[in-house]
């Protein structure tokens, strides 16, 4: 088993620090504002803080390749065709507290664990054993991922609110696979086995993105946020980031409503040194939610 981290490079470190100072800088100079008359005959409502519960239906598109401790790739797996694994609901939380009417801290969770028994119809060389034709095979994933991002709106008004953010997302991921292998000699060779291969891994990125919200009437919104991260590569790894979304929220009352989002994210991460391993996944689909706000 082994776990390495994505150790960031003097850039990322500097964005992270000036995230810092500017949150800083706004937590000081914006004083509370909230309550306003206009703000609630207009909007519904005039919150400083909101946190949205709810569970998310993924479906998903997934690989996974691990290559041998001697070097090289290992064969680049189908997680859902070549494993089986299906799609699911999952939990997922956001927030965000205001500072005043410009500054903000974006924050949320999301969370999921799939696991399968499949019996394999073709061969697949993973780390260092080789899962016949016929193997049953135990795989089981889970992931964690964390988002936290300041934000600010350049425009902010009962009608529509805009912009932009500077964050981080961290997503974790365990990976185990458990069935009948060969270990692989250095001639192609070996002995029958029951084999377990494990990966885990944490992926710290940082992120930019954007926000919006408009009124349709008070208490009713049509929202949209993105995060993203370029493709990058640091310490001999490489990774890609997207995170998109967009529905509408209801509330009933100033502090408690519902919502529905469609999302759309997208990971792609590889590690480039000795024993190389990538994963790849793509998920969408929509996310329903209490949302609650004061």
């Amino acid at each position: 088993m082994e776990e390495r981290n994505v150790t960031l490079n003097g850039p990322f470190r500097v964005l992270l620090v000036a995230l810092l100072l500017v949150g800083t800088r706004s937590v000081f100079a914006q004083g509370p504002a909230f309550d306003d008359p206009q703000w609630i005959a207009e909007k519904g409502m005039d919150e400083r803080f909101s946190l949205n519960l709810g569970g998310f239906f993924q479906k998903f598109g997934t690989s996974l390749d691990i290559g041998p401790s001697t070097g090289g790739e290992g064969t680049n797996i189908d997680l859902e065709r070549d494993l089986g694994l299906g799609n699911q609901t999952s939990f997922r939380a956001d927030g965000l507290w205001r500072f005043g009417r410009h500054g903000r801290l974006d924050f949320g969770y999301a969370g999921w664990t799939r696991k399968n028994t499949h019996t394999l119809e073709r061969t697949i060389d993973v780390g260092d054993h080789e899962y016949g034709i016929g193997a049953s095979i135990d795989f089981r994933q889970h992931t964690d991922v964390w988002n936290i991002a300041y934000g600010y709106s350049f425009v902010n008004t009962p009608r529509v609110e805009f912009g932009l953010r500077l964050g981080l997302s961290a997503t974790y991921n365990k990976l185990s696979l458990d069935g009948s292998a060969t270990v692989l000699g250095p001639g192609g060779g070996g002995t029958a086995t029951r084999a377990l291969e494990e990966k885990k891994f944490w992926a710290p990125l940082p992120t930019i993105g954007g926000y919006v919200q408009a009124t349709i009437i008070p208490r009713l919104f049509v929202t949209g946020d993105v995060r993203w991260l370029p493709k990058i590569t640091v310490s001999n790894y490489s990774v890609e980031y997207v995170d998109a979304r967009g529905g509408l929220e209801y509330y009933f009352t100033k502090n408690v409503g519902l919502g529905i989002n469609y999302d759309y994210v997208k990971l792609d991460f590889s590690r480039n040194i000795t024993r190389q391993y990538a994963l790849h996944y793509r998920y969408d689909g929509p996310f329903g939610y209490l949302a609650l706000a004061f």
